[in-house]
């Protein structure tokens, strides 16, 4: 396999786990590319409704706040994510080593 394809591979595998992360919130949800193109449209709105409703509420909060709480909403909502993408980065290292760990053992 040549080194563009292995990384068009993991290009994928990449996105396909993100988009997963984003549907289910589960960092080892199992679910492979297959598992995505079989979904079918009620069950892909089931997965994105909650995040739709969640997204649609934050931002009529937002743009309805007064201009005082706008950079507060923005500092909170960027604090959340960075505290959320460590969690999840990290938890997901652990996972890594762990799963190496035992593989070489």
């Amino acid at each position: 396999m040549s080194a563009l394809r292995e990384v068009q591979h993991i290009t994928r595998d990449v996105a396909v786990w993100f988009t997963w992360f984003l549907l289910t919130l589960k960092v080892s949800h199992g679910r492979s590319y297959g598992d995505l193109r079989r979904l079918t449209l009620v069950q892909w709105l089931a997965y994105v409704a909650p995040l739709l409703a969640v997204t649609s509420v934050a931002t009529y909060v937002y743009l309805n706040a007064p201009p005082g709480y706008r950079f507060m909403f923005a500092a909170g909502g960027g604090l959340g994510l960075a505290t959320g993408g460590t969690l999840v980065a990290s938890t997901l290292l652990v996972t890594k080593l762990v799963d190496i760990s035992f593989t070489y053992r």
